[in-house]
C-alpha cells in the first residue's frame, strides 16, 4: 500500500512539473507578445500612454487565470 501510494505522489509530481513548465511557457510567450504588439503600436504611432497602460491592465486580468 505504501509504495503505491509512493507510485501515485510521484505520478502527480510528474503531471505538476509539466503543468508548471507549460504554464510559465505560454505566460513567457504571452508576455513577449504584448511586449512586441505594444512596441509595434507605439513606433507606428497608433497608441498613447493611457492605451499602453490599458494594455497592461489588460493583459494582467488575462495572465491572472494562468498563474
Amino acid at each position: 500500500m505504501q509504495q503505491e501510494l509512493q507510485k501515485a505522489q510521484l505520478e502527480t509530481r510528474k503531471v505538476n512539473f509539466r503543468y508548471d513548465g507549460l504554464k510559465t511557457f505560454t505566460e513567457s510567450i504571452g508576455v513577449v507578445l504584448i511586449i512586441v504588439l505594444t512596441a509595434y503600436l507605439v513606433l507606428d504611432r497608433q497608441i498613447s500612454i493611457g492605451a499602453i497602460m490599458f494594455h497592461i491592465l489588460l493583459f494582467n486580468n488575462v495572465s491572472a487565470p494562468i498563474r
